[in-house]
């Protein structure tokens, strides 16, 4: 019996060693990982924005989904164990930023110091231009600050093996990750194939051909069954064929595309008809 207890104790303090050894590496390398720097690759420069187009474009990108109603930032991801991770407060934050960190932040991931971002979504936010850019933040900085700066993301062990196996990334790695899938390039669709990618991606995917995940968004080639009138109400109201609510489309439809205009309706429309009959075409 005695010696039974002391095969017991070895293999316990054994196995407490090795559990201290590989929290100890995960540690280590999420924080490294967390550390890494990146250079930026916007280069911005453009003459004052016109704020009243940034509000509108705020809208339809979707920042209050994020950053909350008023832009002072809520909790975006909380489970225990995982992490807790913040949208900021851009009243707060935005006042602190150059133009070009500003700029950096939105289309590359990147805060001032040059570590990544988490959850910004800067894979369909670097197709903006430097035009958009400046409007943007020229509404942004019309807001006053107001609130407090929101909490630096906090990490749990699960967290933490996630991103010490790369399968939590942050943005800039996710950018390098997904910079060759794209959709469809369909000549002449230039222009609704960029709005496509910076207002459906989000959910449908980097190439529109839907989401696996929890969403399960469709491949976007559903609009071949969508006359010019079907597709603008379903835009402007979350209204699908027949009248019918869709799961996050309605309520995102109905938050944030009433403020396309016209031609970005008209262009976006074009693109995805265009892409569905070369599919079929093929």
């Amino acid at each position: 019996m005695g010696k039974a207890r002391r095969i017991f104790g070895w293999t316990a303090i054994g196995l407490a060693s090795l559990i201290a050894l590989v929290s100890s590496a995960v540690y280590g390398l999420s924080e490294a990982r967390l550390a890494k720097t990146y250079v930026p690759a916007t280069r911005f420069s453009h003459p004052p924005g016109d704020a009243v187009e940034g509000a509108r474009l705020a809208r339809v990108l979707g920042c209050t989904d994020c950053h909350g109603d008023d832009l002072t930032g809520k909790v975006m991801f909380s489970q225990e164990g995982v992490a807790t991770l913040y949208a900021s407060n851009l009243t707060t934050v935005v006042p602190r930023l150059s133009d070009s960190q500003f700029a950096s932040a939105l289309r590359d991931g990147l805060r001032p110091d040059g570590t990544g971002l988490f959850i910004m979504p800067s894979s369909r936010l670097r197709l903006l231009t430097d035009r958009e850019t400046a409007d943007l933040l020229a509404y942004l900085r019309t807001l006053s600050p107001r609130g407090s700066d929101r909490p630096p993301f906090s990490l749990g062990p699960l967290g933490r093996l996630g991103i010490a196996l790369g399968k939590l990334r942050n943005e800039p790695d996710t950018l390098a990750e997904d910079a060759l899938l794209r959709a469809a390039e369909i000549e002449g669709h230039e222009e609704g194939r960029r709005l496509a990618e910076a207002t459906c991606a989000e959910c449908h995917g980097a190439d529109l051909n839907g989401s696996h995940g929890a969403l399960k968004a469709p491949n976007l080639l559903v609009t071949a069954g969508y006359s010019a009138s079907d597709f603008s109400i379903l835009l402007r109201t979350g209204k699908a064929i027949g009248g019918r609510d869709l799961p996050v489309m309605s309520e995102t439809a109905r938050k944030r595309y009433p403020s396309l205009t016209e031609n970005e309706v008209e262009q976006l429309h074009g693109y995805l008809l265009a892409r569905a009959e070369a599919v079929a075409g093929n």
